[in-house]
């Protein structure tokens, strides 16, 4: 296990911390954000009211001689390139650390390598990879995938999609079952996870030709690891927002769900005061819209500014704690409604177990 340096941490990368334990070759050491950010000299995870034994420090003092390596994350806030993050990227390889990068760094690796090599530093992007070449696949017939999926889909971005694939992971590894898992980010194979293959994201590939390789894929991997279950987290959001941020118009939703069907699936949304029958609402949505019926909602860390997004580029958003989410859930949980929060182990616990009940009740056979 290599120690690791976490950086540039925002509350977007607290599953690096609340999972470590799944993480198959590092082991996370230290939690460095930029100080304009607001989290240091507190717990990673205060702002959610969690206690992750991670204090986040603004510099590399202390620190930056413990470690192999330093991962480099995504993460909501952004951090410029040729004003900041170039500048940490040459103090660490200078230190002689291996310089690992998670997400999304393509636009600046050849410069990155060169730095590197400058320094004799190791190097390495964490991203997906997909090397093989793909063709049109005349009159292939779509199977039928053999051990039941879970499936989770999110209304819009940053709604704890990999935190809740996570979370569901570990739950079933736990029970002892053998997990076959999709993750929807570029690094999910650090967590013993296969990244959403970047096959899906080839505009050469035609649309059919994407959902009939997505099936084959899945199947395949079925047949050759012979797991008891299937997660899959499928990337982005499952609709258009408005007019102005369209969030790719639901595509990879639209593809997943006429590759494969879902037994299980779980719809993450942003934290909002929804009235009670917009959970029906939904759910009819969805499943006239995709063909996945929802079984249950995970209700997010991340509320949308709505004054604020209307004069923006971007969507903004307001994180909130644990305890705000917990009563949100509460009440309508007391309504019979399957809402839950992932970073609650109460809620936690109730959410796996409906999950395992569920595809109990549903198969014939027990889950072996």
């Amino acid at each position: 296990m290599k120690e690791a340096i976490l950086f540039p941490y925002d509350i977007s990368n607290i599953h690096l911390l609340m999972h470590q334990d799944m993480l198959s070759d590092f082991r996370i050491s230290g939690v460095v954000s930029p100080n304009s950010w607001g989290y240091a000299d507190e717990d990673a995870g205060s702002i959610l009211g969690i206690d992750t034994g991670y204090i986040v420090r603004s510099s590399f003092e202390g620190l930056i001689d413990q470690c192999e390596c330093v991962l480099f994350c995504e993460s909501y806030l952004e951090l410029p390139y040729e004003s900041y993050l170039k500048e940490y990227i040459e103090y660490i390889a200078q230190k002689g650390k291996r310089l690992i990068f998670l997400g999304e760094y393509e636009q600046h690796c050849e410069e990155i390598k060169y730095i590197a090599k400058r320094y004799n530093a190791e190097y390495e992007f964490i991203v997906k990879k997909d090397d093989k070449k793909y063709e049109e696949m005349y009159c292939y017939k779509m199977k039928d995938i053999p051990v039941p999926i879970i499936t989770v889909i999110g209304t819009n971005e940053r709604t704890n999609k990999f935190d809740t694939q996570l979370s569901v992971g570990k739950f079933f590894r736990e029970q002892g079952y053998k997990v076959l898992q999709i993750g929807t980010k570029g690094y999910s194979n650090i967590f013993d996870m296969i990244a959403y293959p970047k096959f899906m994201y080839n505009q050469e590939l035609s649309t059919t030709n994407r959902i009939q390789q997505f099936n084959y894929y899945i199947h395949s991997l079925c047949i050759e690891q012979k797991p008891d279950v299937v997660i899959l987290g499928v990337p982005g959001a499952a609709f258009p927002m408005d007019n102005k941020f369209h969030n790719n118009f639901g595509f990879h939703n639209y593809l997943v769900s006429n590759a494969i069907l879902s037994d299980y699936t779980i719809c993450s949304i942003p934290y909002e005061d929804y009235k009670e029958d917009y959970f029906n609402y939904l759910s009819t949505h969805i499943k006239y819209k995709y063909g996945y019926n929802i079984n249950c909602f995970i209700i997010a860390n991340q509320a949308i500014k709505w004054d604020e997004t209307d004069n923006s580029e971007k969507i903004q958003y307001l994180t909130l704690d644990k305890e705000t989410m917990n009563r949100k859930c509460r009440h309508y949980l007391d309504k019979n409604y399957p809402v839950f929060n992932i970073f609650d182990s109460k809620l936690n616990t109730m959410l796996t177990h409906s999950i395992l009940d569920e595809l109990y009740s549903n198969s014939d056979e027990e889950l072996m």
